[in-house]
């Protein structure tokens, strides 16, 4: 008998489609190589402004990381500094134009670069996302 009488539907629900998975999330290797070589391609405000997103959230996150460890091994001063640089260079902002922030965001890839080298220096890096 069907669930809804006289209407001939069953009740079976909504037919599943299978969903197709999100593309993979490049790494943070990947970021750091498309942000160094916006000089050679120049992509839309809206790709400048999410690899800047990108690399803001990275930075934050890896040089709260290095301090920590830093904290128990006081000879990592070339780490320190890496991260006061990393900082200085996130405080500047993008500015209000396409050039300033294509500027800022490689200038932010390199600060990102110095921190991975550091990072993976540690004693048990986490996985870079």
């Amino acid at each position: 008998m069907p669930f809804y009488p006289h209407t001939a539907n069953t009740g079976g629900g909504l037919i599943s489609r299978t969903l197709t998975p999100a593309p993979p999330r490049p790494s943070i290797q990947d970021v750091i190589r498309e942000a160094t070589a916006l000089n050679e391609q120049l992509p839309p405000i809206e790709r400048v402004h999410a690899l800047i997103a990108r690399l803001y959230c990275y930075i934050s996150r890896t040089a709260t990381e290095l301090e920590t460890a830093a904290d128990d091994r006081p000879s990592d001063a070339p780490a320190l500094a890496a991260v006061r640089e990393a900082r200085r260079r996130l405080a500047r902002g993008p500015g209000n134009g396409y050039i300033s922030a294509i500027t800022y965001t490689r200038n932010l890839a390199r600060s990102a670069e110095q921190l991975l080298h550091h990072h993976t220096q540690l004693p048990h890096p986490k996985e870079n996302s």
